[in-house]
């Protein structure tokens, strides 16, 4: 049997039941990128243009490989959320390395992808996903990599407080002062450019 063949057993199986078997079987891995190029593409190519929406691509498929065995199916979370947020991130790391960008941006369909994610915690400070992301360099370093653990690798402040070696508090802590920060930007901005649409 050939391998195309053997993975036919696998094709019909939902996304992470396919991330969990490959697993044991790497080949059946690219059941995942079959059914997610495409989309994927469409997507990097609204965020950052066309330029740089294949490396974004490649490597969020290289992401999801190697973190696959710390996906976990959380209850009303899709598998879809995970694996978009994970693009968005590549997508922010490559935004913030070139800065061929004047903005990083995200439209509806894409957040909407990520909907289930800590992203739609900081609405409740009055920013819409796409708004914060723009803004989340404009932090300071300390600051903005907190930021970034919390909402684009999902970690919760305890595990964050733990990849940082300090406490639980100075995580909140952190935080807390990104989102007044963040404030303060969006004050600024909402000064000289107006209300954001």
């Amino acid at each position: 049997m050939s391998m195309k063949n053997n993975l036919g057993i696998y094709a019909s199986l939902k996304d992470e039941d396919v991330i969990k078997q490959s697993l044991l079987e790497p080949d059946v891995f690219s059941i995942i990128v079959e059914r997610y190029e495409v989309p994927f593409r469409h997507a990097a190519r609204r965020i950052l243009g066309s330029e740089d929406a294949d490396d974004a691509v490649q490597e969020t498929f290289v992401r999801m490989y190697m973190h696959a065995n710390k996906y976990a199916k959380k209850e009303g979370v899709k598998f879809s959320s995970w694996a978009y947020a994970i693009l968005v991130r590549v997508c922010y790391t490559i935004y913030s390395k070139n800065k061929r960008h004047s903005t990083f941006s995200l439209d509806s369909q894409i957040t909407d992808e990520i909907e289930d994610f800590s992203v739609r915690n900081l609405r409740e400070y009055g920013f819409d996903a796409s708004y914060l992301l723009s803004m989340v360099s404009k932090l300071p370093a300390l600051l903005r990599r907190t930021v970034e653990l919390y909402v684009f690798d999902h970690k919760s402040e305890k595990e964050i407080a733990r990849m940082e070696g300090v406490s639980y508090g100075v995580v909140r802590t952190r935080l807390s002062r990104a989102r007044d920060r963040l404030r303060e930007i969006n004050l600024t901005n909402h000064y000289l450019y107006g209300p954001k649409s």
